[in-house]
């Protein structure tokens, strides 16, 4: 008896070597093909990560820093065994899109590894570095929140323990910085009329009884959350990414970033509509992601089906 198996690629038998990983078990894996034997294999990984424009409550700062560090041991899993030595890093921009790779200062680096040595383990300097980022957010001290986000990133924790990762960037400046100081200009609007008077006298009376002044200030505040949220979901910034990343791996046999969450899904679309023949693409979601969307709307189905129960026992 003759058995016929399909034939993968070199890209495809690494693949199948990382997700044997128990390092990966529990994330979630979305993988786009073109063609059966790929060379050329890119890994995006899905991230939440710290802001300086919007404020946390203590559950949200404490699931960014277990996903950080979750990133972080798949990444240092893939420097050791996989030998990746560059990862794209969000928030980093190339300018008029040259490729580059970098590392974060010296000193910076050095602050950050000798914090992880005395800080009793990875785990715990994440998640003390997300208390002090939410606690300086909510005191609006800038300065000390934008330095604790250096120790909760899983980038940065990596360049500090292995002196030849670098980094290369995601973005575009001549796209990204226009599309940012628009993002920051509506946030500070959304911020100011958020502490206005009339939006805090709205607030308190649950939208009821509300004066002129106070119905205009809510209606002014979600036109501006409106006009901030179609920003943010600008394709510019997927495509202008996606091409960047696609760059990197035309010289590289493996190419690995990580992105915000909120990109897979039209990443895995790019990937299916304008990924080269020769590539092979995965984007892998961290479990602490899908998982809390997954209780979510288990949650949600179960509540409907007890109401739906309540109300056909009262009938």
């Amino acid at each position: 008896m003759f058995w016929i198996t399909r034939r993968i690629g070199i890209a495809e038998d690494r693949l199948r070597r990382i997700l044997r990983s128990k390092l990966v078990k529990g994330g979630k894996v979305h993988i786009r093909r073109c063609e059966s034997e790929p060379k050329h294999l890119i890994i995006g990984i899905g991230q939440i990560h710290p802001v300086l424009r919007v404020t946390f409550e203590r559950f949200q700062a404490k699931r960014i820093a277990t996903v950080q560090y979750w990133i972080f041991r798949l990444c240092e899993y893939l420097v050791k065994q996989e030998e990746i030595q560059c990862f794209g890093k969000e928030g980093f921009a190339s300018i008029k899109g040259k490729s580059t790779r970098a590392r974060l200062p010296l000193e910076l680096l050095k602050e950050i590894k000798n914090e992880h040595i005395k800080g009793g383990g990875t785990k715990r300097v994440f998640k003390r570095a997300a208390e002090q980022w939410r606690k300086a957010l909510h005191k609006q001290q800038l300065e000390k929140a934008r330095g604790a986000i250096h120790f909760l990133d899983a980038l940065s924790l990596l360049q500090a323990n292995h002196s030849q990762v670098t980094i290369f960037p995601l973005e575009r400046d001549n796209v990204h910085s226009a599309i940012h100081k628009s993002l920051n200009s509506l946030q500070d609007q959304v911020k100011g009329l958020e502490s206005s008077a009339a939006f805090r006298s709205a607030r308190s009376k649950g939208g009821k009884g509300l004066t002129q002044k106070e119905v205009q200030a809510l209606l002014n505040r979600n036109k501006l959350v409106q006009s901030r949220n179609q920003l943010l979901s600008d394709p510019r910034r997927d495509q202008e990414i996606f091409k960047n990343v696609i760059t990197q791996a035309t010289s590289e046999s493996v190419t690995v970033f990580v992105l915000g969450q909120g990109h897979r899904n039209r990443f895995l679309m790019l990937a299916r509509s304008q990924m080269p023949s020769d590539m092979l693409f995965v984007w892998i979601t961290p479990p602490q992601l899908w998982l809390w969307r997954a209780v979510q709307s288990w949650s949600g189905l179960l509540l409907l089906c007890f109401a739906l129960a309540i109300l056909v026992f009262l009938s």
